[in-house]
């Protein structure tokens, strides 16, 4: 059978359509609906808009029948669909930080763009990548500095 570790975003544990979901449970599909979930942590940013304390990121296995989407015309980046989903863990915010910092600067960045992030975890991202596009994502998604990307002309 094949298996894909990946991640998921629920709101305060529930899906769109309003259904529950709990850690350490198994889910199957038996309709059209499906499971849909990422490979890489940062492209679960792609797809959950407005970060919040009642987002809930997990580490979720999917296996069945999975689907892999990655195309760019219909902005599909790296997302599985499967009749099968286990979830293995809520992630802590220290937890959901490492595994971006993980996945690479990319997935950094797409954090710093979608993830309310508390004055420590921006220090503590500052301090691991001191790169001027970090500071720049910083400076205008947390920020709200609206000229960090601008340039000035000498």
């Amino acid at each position: 059978m094949n298996k894909v570790v990946g991640y998921k975003a629920f709101d305060n544990m529930k899906d769109y359509f309003g259904n529950e979901y709990e850690a350490g449970c198994t889910y199957e599909s038996k309709g059209e609906s499906k499971f849909h979930f990422c490979e890489h942590i940062a492209d679960v940013f792609r797809y959950y808009d407005g970060f919040d304390e009642n987002t809930k990121v997990c580490q979720v296995i999917g296996s069945g029948n999975l689907v892999h989407y990655d195309d760019e015309t219909f902005e599909y980046f790296d997302m599985y669909e499967s009749n099968k989903l286990e979830i293995i863990k809520v992630l802590s915010r220290e937890e959901i930080l490492e595994a971006t910092y993980n996945d690479g600067f990319m997935s950094t960045l797409r954090l710093i763009s979608s993830y309310k992030l508390t004055d420590e975890e921006i220090e503590a991202i500052l301090n691991k990548h001191n790169e001027p596009a970090v500071k720049n994502y910083i400076n205008y998604y947390q920020r709200n500095d609206e000229k960090a990307f601008t340039r000035t002309r000498k």
